[in-house]
């Protein structure tokens, strides 16, 4: 099996972000917005995780159309789409993806779907992550460029290298407290992008969250997979409490390794943070503009 052949891409819509009216009153998640190119947030993602394998994508049930219309726009027909009856958070969504996965001898690589990041150098540093995975679980993170206090954190032991033992994780900090993350060496913004065996996913959440295994485990094979869809079982789902991956894994876990990502990076999760990057956009394309050799006039 090729490397590319050897890793799952899972892309997670999340609920709507109430931060980001209009778009979260009108029930549509930001990661079907087109905010800084032609292609929505969604689209963009599908399309780098091509870069390994057709995706799986995890979202409720309410999205099946929007989805199915977007990825028919970019022309990309995914491995499979998991309908879910309810919001649960993310470890229902990517517990469900590693139920599907299962004993097939694939490394799931986790993406929101909300992100922006610079495509050259994002499938090297996957690769080069690797090694660290067979019995590990490897979150991405990157350098932070400022204190932002929308963001996670992760700090890290004092080791060389990309990857490297998470000593802990910092859930959005108050603003004196992101500038002070800023500044340490050894702390990186939490990118949410994480690849797993998902035999250790699975093992680590029925460590910690049994009965969220147990439940995601139910509603799975209880559903049925018609064509790209998989219904899941709605009873069982229901019992699910909503839960956050870090909240009901990550934290405890000490299996976890972080590799260092040298790309570009951002989470849309609030307007500041588009409207920086939209600002920052309009300046490179009006110096690419600028920089363009002009045509030479003749004189009369």
């Amino acid at each position: 099996m090729s490397k590319a052949g050897n890793i799952a891409p899972v892309i997670l819509i999340g609920r709507p972000n109430m931060r980001l009216c209009p778009s979260a009153r009108d029930k549509v998640p930001h990661s079907f917005l087109r905010v800084l190119s032609k292609y929505s947030l969604f689209q963009n993602t599908v399309l780098r995780a091509l870069a390994f394998q057709a995706p799986i994508i995890v979202c409720h049930e309410s999205y099946h159309r929007l989805v199915q219309q977007q990825l028919d726009e970019i022309k990309v027909r995914p491995r499979v789409i998991i309908l879910e009856p309810e919001y649960k958070g993310g470890t229902s969504s990517v517990t469900l993806a590693a139920f599907y996965l299962k004993n097939q001898g694939e490394r799931m690589l986790i993406l929101p779907s909300d992100h922006v990041l610079e495509d050259a150098g994002f499938e090297a540093c996957v690769y080069d992550a690797l090694d660290k995975v067979e019995n590990h679980i490897v979150l991405f993170g990157v350098k932070p460029s400022r204190g932002e206090n929308g963001y996670g954190y992760i700090t890290c032991a004092e080791e060389q290298g990309a990857s490297r033992k998470v000593a802990r994780f910092v859930e959005k900090p108050d603003a004196k407290y992101a500038q002070k993350l800023f500044k340490e060496p050894h702390c990186f913004w939490n990118t949410g992008i994480f690849l797993s065996r998902p035999r250790i996913f699975l093992d680590e959440l029925k460590k910690f969250e049994p009965e969220t295994h147990k439940y995601c485990q139910r509603a799975f094979y209880a559903g049925q997979e018609d064509g790209s869809i998989y219904l899941l079982a709605g009873d069982d789902f229901s019992k699910i409490l909503p839960m956050s991956v870090g909240h009901a894994i990550l934290e405890m876990c000490q299996k976890v390794y972080m590799y260092e990502m040298s790309v570009s990076w951002n989470d849309l999760g609030r307007w500041p943070q588009i409207i920086r990057l939209k600002v920052q956009s309009i300046f490179k394309r009006e110096k690419r503009i600028n920089n363009e050799p002009r045509p030479h006039r003749r004189a009369s």
